[in-house]
């Protein structure tokens, strides 16, 4: 069986292509997340119970305060920001 070469100039004609066609493909992607109007969720994982209770609330408490103040400018694409937890 007959192996085929491939010259470094093919090679880098196909790559191109394909990383064109990547490139545009892509293109559509940020108008399709924007056309969403669900809000963005944002997880946050804090130890609430345990040694580490009292911190991973002022944690909690920081995270609410960053997303209200990020939804205040106008969050991300105009969409609301939320997170799991409600300030007490």
């Amino acid at each position: 069986m007959k192996t085929k070469k491939i010259s470094r100039r093919s090679f880098l004609k196909k790559a191109g292509l394909l990383g064109g066609a990547a490139v545009l493909g892509g293109v559509g992607f940020p108008r399709i997340s924007v056309a969403q109007k669900a809000p963005i969720k944002i997880g946050c994982i804090f130890p609430l119970t345990g040694p580490f209770s009292t911190e991973a609330h002022y944690q909690q408490e920081a995270a609410i305060l960053a997303v209200e103040e990020y939804n205040a400018r106008g969050g991300c694409f105009g969409k609301e920001d939320r997170t799991g937890h409600k300030r007490r």
